[in-house]
């Protein structure tokens, strides 16, 4: 009861304190952000309570809506200020919790409650520090390094191919976090500055997630490569990209990179087309490791991806 109480007035009275937290000119615009900081830290603090990220869902919201033109460049830039300071506690404590590698109740704890803080602000929060990358270095460091994390977390899943509970629900919420957090192509994350020859570090879905293992997977599915031990880790890693990009597909923008998107799409196509009984001539443990993660695949990519398409 004390719980429903609780949430109820969060769903009541907080949206109005959000709304005076963007609007009101004669506040700070970092007043947002403190608000958001302090909830995310009582987050980290008592990981198991719920009351705080009741609480973080009530003061953030997937939308925001204003007529004024310069009443929205403050909403915006208050939020970009927030959400980059939310990434950068996150991130701090995501390396903080990852430290210790016993696992138990409390560690559990200690090291979602950093991604499930990261999973609760909204796409559209996102979207706003995305239009700030090619402009604020601080913001595109903190995005390159989530960015990064990500990626490596996903690829560390891949090669342990750890079958606990613990570990298929972390995957999952991380592959989640890189369709929801992370600009789909670096020419979204930079704009133009992608084509003048500097050297960017990488801060997309595609870049990060996707390309590496898609192109180790083509190659092995076209013969060009050996069946090994690190083609099976490519091919989960590419279920884990595929399942990220069917998270991102749904909030996509027309504005967003379609090359890259073509890109997922072809190789989509070129997995579904494959025939598994036709490629193998020696049947070896290697061999059949290979077409049962195959097969995984070209379910993942008719379940996941095409179902959003």
């Amino acid at each position: 009861e004390n719980k429903s109480t609780g949430v109820y007035f969060f769903n009541k009275n907080v949206p109005l304190w959000r709304l005076a937290l963007l609007q009101e000119s004669s506040l700070s615009d970092s007043a947002y952000k403190e608000v958001l900081l302090a909830t995310a830290k009582s987050m980290v603090e008592m990981p198991s309570s719920s009351t705080p990220l009741a609480l973080l869902a009530a003061l953030v919201d997937n939308q925001f809506h204003t007529k004024s033109t310069d009443s929205k460049g403050q909403i915006e830039n208050r939020i970009s200020i927030a959400t980059s300071s939310i990434l950068h506690f996150a991130t701090h404590h995501i390396s903080i919790s990852r430290q210790n590698d016993m696992i138990n109740e409390q560690t559990i704890f200690n090291r979602l409650s950093p991604l499930l803080l990261l999973r609760r602000i909204p796409r559209s929060y996102y979207r706003v520090v995305h239009k700030a990358l090619p402009f604020e270095k601080a913001t595109r460091d903190i995005m390159v390094d989530l960015a990064t994390f990500l990626s490596g977390t996903l690829t560390a899943h891949a090669r342990k191919n750890d079958q606990s509970n613990l570990a298929k629900e972390e995957k999952k919420l991380i592959a989640e976090l890189t369709g929801h957090c992370l600009p789909f192509s670096n020419k979204v994350a930079y704009g133009q500055c992608c084509s003048t020859g500097r050297k960017q570090s990488s801060v997309s879905l595609f870049e990060n997630i996707c390309r590496e293992p898609f192109a180790d997977t083509l190659r092995a599915l076209r013969g060009d490569q050996e069946k090994s031990e690190s083609i099976v880790h490519s091919i989960c890693e590419s279920k884990a990209a595929l399942y990220a990009v069917s998270h991102c597909l749904p909030l996509a923008f027309d504005e967003d990179d379609g090359e890259a998107l073509l890109n997922v799409a072809s190789f989509v196509f070129e997995v579904l087309k494959y025939q598994p009984d036709l490629m193998i001539e020696m049947a070896t443990d290697r061999s059949e490791l290979f077409q049962k993660e195959m097969m995984m695949l070209q379910s993942g990519a008719s379940i996941h991806f095409l179902a959003v398409c």
